[in-house]
């Protein structure tokens, strides 16, 4: 036990190294995000800043967009100019090797407001015919286009519905839990359904007539 303290005390001291070390920089990147447009999700989670841009509602409480966990111990390897720019195979840069399923810029994050749960959908699924990325990217108005000539409309809705249902049944749905970086995505993207935190106080006051709270 002792052990596993004095470890846990030495990881967080080189965390707090870790922190001032690239806080300059690291806050630098943070703010050349947000004057392109990005948004700073008010709180941060112990090791990441979190960004979000391109929010948008694809059906009814249903908001997409992209994230990217800035962080805060390491030297930042994106730009705002060179975020959305096409990564090659998993070791051909250093924005490869840093790049993980969470910071993938093809991947948006799905947030069900009335269900309070939220996904990162992947790219595409070819074998059903569904394309997260381009729908959602495309979304809300899409002509076909042919010879640089607008024609028809695309019913965009319908395919963006049709990848909702694909998702539904997905085991990786999460629900977002207080204090966690899940709670700030959500509060964020839902605005109208945010997942309260209870003080103590409140807690221990109503424990004897809500007895689903727990306060140990």
């Amino acid at each position: 036990m002792i052990y596993l303290l004095e470890k846990e005390k030495e990881k967080e001291k080189e965390r707090l190294r870790l922190l001032e070390k690239y806080e300059e920089v690291v806050l630098k990147t943070k703010k050349d995000f947000i004057k392109a447009g990005w948004e700073e999700l008010k709180s941060s989670t112990k090791n990441y800043w979190i960004l979000a841009i391109n929010k948008k509602e694809i059906s009814d409480s249903t908001i997409a967009m992209i994230i990217y966990f800035l962080p805060k111990t390491e030297e930042p390897v994106f730009t705002p100019e060179k975020y959305f720019y096409s990564r090659g195979k998993i070791g051909y840069s250093l924005q490869d090797k840093k790049t993980n399923y969470t910071n993938d810029q093809t991947r948006w994050w799905i947030f069900e407001c009335n269900n309070k749960r939220y996904i990162q959908a992947p790219t595409q699924n070819k074998s059903n015919e569904i394309y997260f990325n381009d729908w959602i990217s495309r979304h809300p108005i899409v002509y076909r286009s042919q010879y640089n000539v607008k024609t028809e409309i695309i019913d965009n809705d319908a395919l963006i519905k049709k990848a909702l249902r694909f998702l539904d049944d997905r085991k990786n749905w999460k629900k977002p839990k207080e204090k966690t970086g899940g709670q700030i995505m959500f509060d964020y993207a839902c605005p109208n359904k945010k997942i309260s935190n209870l003080p103590l106080f409140s807690l221990m006051k109503n424990q004897y007539t809500i007895k689903k709270i727990r306060i140990f």
